[in-house]
C-alpha cells in the first residue's frame, strides 16, 4: 500500500480528481458497499492531509463510492429486484439516475462548500 500511494502522489494527478474517479470505479466493479469502502479508504487515508478536510474528501470519497456501487450491474439489490420484477437493467437504470444525479450534485457541492 505504501508503494501504491507514493506511486499515486509522484503521479501529480490532483486529489480532487482522484476523489471523483477512483471511487466510482472502485464501486461498480465490487458492486458491494462494504467490500469497496474497505478497498478505497486505506488509499485515500493515507493520501488525504491530516486536518478538517480530511473528512470532507472521506465523506466525499464516500459518497461517490455509492454512486458506483448503487449503478453496478453487481448490485445485489438490483439484481434481486430486477428478478423479482421482471424488469430490465435499462428500466431501473432510468428510474434511478436522475435520482443518483440528484444525489452526486449534492454530494460535490457540499464537499466543495464546506472545502
Amino acid at each position: 500500500l505504501v508503494y501504491l500511494t507514493d506511486y499515486i502522489s509522484a503521479s501529480n494527478i490532483p486529489l480532487i480528481v482522484l476523489t471523483l474517479v477512483v471511487p466510482v470505479l472502485i464501486g461498480f466493479t465490487v458492486g458491494h458497499a462494504t467490500a469497496a469502502a474497505t478497498i478505497i479508504y486505506p488509499l485515500f487515508v493515507t493520501l488525504v492531509p491530516p486536518g478538517a478536510e480530511s473528512v470532507i474528501y472521506l465523506s466525499l470519497v464516500y459518497s461517490i463510492m455509492l454512486y458506483g456501487y448503487i449503478l453496478s450491474p453487481l448490485h445485489l439489490c438490483l439484481l434481486v429486484s430486477n428478478e423479482y420484477f421482471g424488469a430490465s437493467f435499462w428500466e431501473s437504470y432510468r428510474l434511478l439516475a436522475p435520482l443518483l444525479t440528484i444525489f452526486l450534485v449534492a454530494a460535490i457541492v457540499q464537499a466543495l462548500l464546506l472545502l
